[in-house]
């Protein structure tokens, strides 16, 4: 057993589709397999979205600056509880940081793009390529690195 969870069940489709994902890749004290990283995402396309539209879109230095305000605090934050904060913590920062990265390079491929210049579409197949780079890194550092059962969060409660 692993955490209170039968090894056998390690295997099952649920249990592969988690460990594909970029937020396994955590510190082995935190609990992940929340919806934070998608959050996190939904944030990254946010940045990609005014990247991609930022001549189209209407009121952009205001949007730049809440969304870079929001983001600096909640940088600034995770940084402090992270290294200066005396409390511990379940909160898997690279979980976060993982899911930022995915939404702000898929959201130059897949969200709409109002009118497409020439960078936008070299943009786009380096943002596809860092996000398939970073998906076989997560799949291959899943497979081959090994999990401790003393290393597992304990999920019984």
């Amino acid at each position: 057993e692993c955490g209170g969870i039968p090894q056998r069940w390690n295997s099952s489709p649920r249990e592969v589709c988690k460990r594909c994902t970029l937020t396994r890749l955590h510190s082995q004290t935190s609990v992940a397999g929340r919806a934070s990283g998608a959050v996190y995402a939904l944030i990254g396309a946010h940045v990609a979205d005014l990247i991609v539209n930022w001549a189209e879109m209407p009121y952009r230095y205001v949007r730049a600056v809440v969304l870079g305000v929001l983001v600096g605090m909640d940088f600034s934050i995770s940084i402090y509880n992270r290294y200066f904060n005396s409390k511990t913590d379940n909160v898997s920062y690279a979980g976060h940081f993982a899911g930022f990265i995915m939404g702000a390079t898929l959201g130059t491929a897949i969200l709409k793009n109002l009118r497409v210049e020439d960078y936008e579409v070299i943009l786009k197949y380096i943002g596809i390529g860092i996000a398939v780079v970073g998906f076989i890194f997560a799949l291959f550092w899943n497979i081959f690195y090994d999990y401790h059962e003393s290393s597992c969060p304990d999920v019984s409660n």
